[in-house]
């Protein structure tokens, strides 16, 4: 996310890009979970 403040990437790209990556991080999350339990 330092990269992006460098490139002077708009403030609501930052927050889209974290969004994102706290979805991934979410689903990665359950599918895993999900997976031991089976």
């Amino acid at each position: 996310l330092q990269g992006l403040t460098m490139m002077n990437a708009p403030y609501y790209t930052q927050d889209f890009v974290k969004g994102v990556v706290l979805v991934v991080a979410l689903v990665f999350t359950f599918a895993l979970s999900g997976r031991g339990r089976r």
